[in-house]
């Protein structure tokens, strides 16, 4: 389910525009749209996810899908509407917790019902919206330390809120899920090396580019490999790995 810029623009007003519902299971089953008709590594709505949890999980990412279009597909508009619109995804987010209203905005409408029967509270989803923000004024990290606060917003927020949902998560779970979120954001960065280079994104610090003498863009740009950038996803590889058991 792909939102063009002025759905996405109507998804965060309170009413929901075209797309505003007058119940529950309403905006559970435009959830559910959003999470099965869109193309992910990972099955959404997998039938190993028991029933009861599965509206949870279409909320959740049906939050978390339009919030990063945002983030992506508005960049034509420029930075300043991109972060306004995020802006306004966010406060409907705080006035859900306040809100009675049972029609509306289908996404924030389930994701209160998700919120209210799981227990869940609002950081996590604050944190991913600070990292949607970030990615809009994106700036390469300059070392790793930079990617892993980057992934304590964008990837250990979903461990969290999987785990929450299962009820899950507690201090002994917490720690292993943020290593295990943070290892598989960093591995995808190295992974989504040229697409992110065309997106304007850098992820690999400046200092273990320096450090190895290697100029990512031109190197991108010409198709070329050669040893030094085998030893730079050598060392970003090894800091995945040490992450792994921070």
């Amino acid at each position: 389910m792909k939102f063009n810029t002025e759905e996405l623009l109507e998804l965060t007003t309170e009413s929901g525009g075209r797309f505003s519902v007058i119940s529950l299971e309403a905006a559970q089953e435009f959830c559910k749209k959003i999470a099965t008709s869109h193309y992910e590594n990972f099955p959404v709505g997998s039938i190993l996810i028991p029933k009861k949890f599965r509206n949870d999980f279409f909320s959740v990412y049906a939050f978390s899908r339009v919030a990063d279009d945002i983030a992506d597909e508005l960049a034509s508009q420029g930075q300043l509407r991109q972060l306004h619109a995020l802006n306004r995804f966010e406060k409907l987010l705080a006035d859900m917790s306040v809100s009675k209203v049972q029609e509306g905005n289908p996404i924030f409408i389930a994701l209160k019902h998700t919120r209210e029967i799981r227990k869940i509270p609002i950081e996590p989803f604050q944190n991913l919206l600070t990292a949607f923000k970030q990615d809009v004024r994106f700036q390469q990290p300059v070392t790793m330390h930079d990617n892993i606060s980057y992934c304590q917003y964008s990837a250990n927020p979903i461990g969290e809120l999987v785990l929450r949902i299962f009820g899950l998560w507690n201090t002994k779970t917490a720690p292993l899920s943020n290593s295990i979120c943070t290892g598989l954001q960093l591995a995808n960065f190295w992974q989504d090396i040229s697409r992110d280079k065309h997106n304007g994104r850098i992820y690999i610090p400046q200092r273990i580019l320096s450090d190895y003498e290697f100029d990512l863009k031109d190197n991108l740009v010409n198709g070329r490999n050669n040893t030094n950038f085998t030893n730079v996803l050598k060392i970003a590889q090894s800091n995945r790995i040490f992450c792994s058991w921070i």
